[in-house]
């Protein structure tokens, strides 16, 4: 029998999501996607002061690198 899990690999919430250049966030996801990590996201809650832009880009980043399609058109009308 053999077995698929998806590994969540943490992004840090401090050093990326909230303090990360364009170009931290995409090294940091371009490690995670080269060992292997099938879903990246922020290692616990994302901080309340974290720039939307760090967000949008961590999103569109893993992207790009993954070779995902685009989000959908209407994607930036999620924005809070």
């Amino acid at each position: 029998m053999s077995c698929r899990c998806s590994v969540l690999g943490g992004t840090s919430n401090i050093d990326v999501v909230r303090n990360g250049t364009p170009e931290s966030i995409a090294e940091d996801i371009a490690e995670k996607l080269r060992v292997g990590v099938d879903i990246i996201g922020p290692e616990c809650a994302v901080p309340l002061d974290a720039p939307y832009e760090n967000l949008r880009t961590i999103a569109d980043v893993t992207r790009r690198l993954s070779g995902e399609q685009s989000a959908p058109a209407d994607a930036d009308n999620l924005r809070c």
